[in-house]
């Protein structure tokens, strides 16, 4: 059930309506940030956003995204202020990683604030972890949204889960090509049996029969996927999507007011909405991300408790990946912003720019949507043998005990993965990357040592069964002569040994 606690400690930056850049932990606060106001890296900063938008950016390797990041961590954490602010930030983030302990940090901005919010924060980079705040195994990044009431955690249901998914395309827009990532939700839930209930898909329907749906009251779904259209309407100031009309194959641009009305008038509080568009989709005016930052808040205010949008447009392949992995993990109890993190991760070996598309809006405690899977019971260890027959002690159907103690049975043998185990890859892919971050090295290092290991390594792994990723790495290990890569390799491969 919902609670009133974290899971694990929080870390909010606040970004104020006159620029003042704020930092909070449970005890302490800090106000002496402001944000970098130099008007040339404002303007580099928006540039990227909307070559990001319009589809424009091609980026193809980790390290190329580097330079955007920077640029985000300069803009929030200016050299010229802000010294209680980043002593703050970085101690916390520090001690969190000291202790083992995952950080939830928090972006919130003013609405005075919204061009800035409209950037790709999903992007920002700490060059003293070598890594980006979105992906960074030890963090969970967020986008706070505040609202009126008080902050629960988002709920745990026992499966099964409902998952609806809902697809529009008018006719009058560009096709959405929506069918690779409704095959993987769909490869996904059949591989959860008994944990997912993938509910048959809306597809191009009106509000009213969107509405119909959500007014099941046997059948409402915990978590909902939109794929389609969305814009920002300037005249409104207000985010929209794209349903069909009344009468018509044409669009009704459901502006977050309309939307909202889809839950508070059905009744239909989904635990997790996710947003998405993909290949196809039309981005009107490159401010798809603004469209959200107005959505978001509004659906939250709804009863939703965490909201998922994809802030570009994105490719069916990666699509498709992020959501399997992201519903993999919350099917193995995750939390909805583990899970977020960890498919930005994922994603992150097969296309960087598509590792900062997700961004995850909340307001409440970060949490599971659904409980872990139960371990299976133990047979008890003196269980009496019982007479099938009624027999009586004297019976030759009744186990007797004996004077010596019986010979011990062998272990049954532990179950390899399967062929193309992505669980497995992403958990030797981190321990190489906790590996790294104990190595005390400069930064350049580290980042040569990430970008090998999930390019190179990660690349090799992809497809194979534990037991070939570890025939992999021993292999590696024998032929590196880099003894840092080396290290690496070592770590993974115990990490392996350990799976096995």
């Amino acid at each position: 059930m919902p609670g009133d606690k974290a899971n694990y400690p929080e870390l909010k930056i606040t970004v104020q309506g006159d620029g003042t850049v704020a930092a909070e932990v449970p005890g302490e606060e800090q106000h002496d940030g402001k944000i970098d106001d130099n008007p040339l890296l404002r303007e580099t900063l928006a540039a990227f956003r909307d070559w990001l938008n319009q589809g424009k950016l091609q980026i193809e390797r980790e390290s190329d995204l580097v330079l955007l990041g920077k640029l985000l961590y300069q803009l929030l954490f200016p050299p010229t202020s802000g010294v209680l602010v980043k002593e703050l930030v970085f101690r916390t983030l520090k001690e969190s990683r000291a202790a083992k302990t995952r950080m939830c940090v928090q972006l919130a901005f003013n609405e005075a604030q919204a061009d800035l919010a409209g950037l790709p924060w999903e992007f920002l980079y700490d060059s003293a972890s070598s890594s980006f705040f979105a992906t960074n195994i030890d963090l969970v990044l967020t986008r706070f949204v505040a609202c009126n009431g008080k902050r629960m955690a988002v709920g745990s249901n026992e499966p099964p889960l409902r998952l609806l998914i809902v697809v529009s395309k008018p006719s009058d827009l560009k096709s959405v090509a929506a069918e690779d990532v409704i095959k993987a939700i769909q490869s996904f839930a059949n591989d959860n049996p008994g944990r997912i209930v993938l509910d048959d898909p809306l597809i191009n329907k009106n509000f009213l029969e969107v509405q119909a749906r959500l007014e099941d009251k046997d059948n409402q779904p915990h978590l909902m996927h939109f794929i389609g259209h969305g814009r920002y309407n300037k005249a409104k100031r207000q985010g929209e999507l794209a349903l069909l009309q009344m009468d018509s194959t044409q669009a009704d641009w459901v502006d977050q007011i309309r939307f909202k009305r889809l839950f508070t008038d059905s009744g239909c509080n989904p635990r997790l909405l996710f947003l998405q568009l993909c290949e196809g989709a039309v981005v009107e005016e490159a401010e798809l991300i603004a469209s959200f930052e107005g959505l978001a808040p509004t659906i939250v205010s709804a009863g939703i408790q965490a909201v998922v949008a994809m802030q570009f447009p994105i490719k069916n392949v990666h699509a498709g990946k992020i959501s399997t992995k992201f519903y993999d993990e919350l099917a193995k109890g995750k939390s909805v912003g583990e899970a977020v993190q960890a498919a930005r991760r994922m994603v992150l070996t097969y296309n960087p720019l598509a590792s900062g598309t997700p961004v995850l809006y909340m307001y409440g405690y970060d949490g599971p949507i659904v409980s872990a899977l139960a371990a299976p019971p133990r047979p008890s260890a003196d269980r009496t043998p019982t007479n099938p027959s009624g027999g009586g002690p004297d019976s030759p159907d009744v186990a007797r005990p004996s004077a010596e103690p019986p010979a011990p049975t062998a272990a049954p043998p532990r179950p390899v993965p399967n062929a193309g185990s992505p669980i497995a890859r992403d958990k030797l892919l981190d321990a190489g990357a906790r590996k790294i971050e104990s190595m005390n090295l400069e930064a350049k290092e580290v980042m040569s040592l990430n970008h090998s290991m999930y390019i190179s390594i990660g690349s090799e792994l992809e497809g194979k069964s534990l037991l070939e990723m570890k025939q992999v790495l021993a292999q590696r290990c024998r032929d590196e002569s880099d003894p840092g890569l080396r290290d690496v390799l070592q770590e993974m491969s115990a990490a392996a040994e350990r799976l096995m």
